[in-house]
């Protein structure tokens, strides 16, 4: 509604519904190898900051593997299903992923 695109709901609710199928298999694989490892369940270990050996305390582990894969595929898709422009596409899926990383931060 806001940016006026010849998409129909339907096309966009398809297309998100294959991006949620991506995050979902990041979670069930993050639950996986938690239990094989024997992780306390707090950390995701498809984090970036896990990947890394930060320090817990650190925003590296705000972000998440299959989250940023996530933004990727809701830009491409803005472009090409919704017919949005490249620059326009990418702005909106920046400034949400920055939304959601600042109210993880501030959880």
């Amino acid at each position: 509604k806001v940016v006026k695109t010849g998409a129909t709901f339907t096309q966009l609710f398809s297309m998100y519904t294959y991006i949620v199928i991506v995050t979902t298999f990041g979670n069930v694989l993050n639950v996986i190898i938690q239990a094989l490892v024997g992780s306390d369940g707090l950390i995701k270990v498809t984090s970036i900051g896990y990947l890394f050996n930060s320090d817990v305390s650190s925003p590296l582990h705000l972000l998440e593997v299959f989250f940023i894969w996530e933004l990727i595929l809701v830009g491409i898709g803005l472009q090409y299903t919704a017919g949005i422009r490249r620059m326009w596409a990418w702005i909106v899926v920046s400034l949400y992923g920055l939304f959601i990383f600042i109210i993880t931060i501030l959880q």
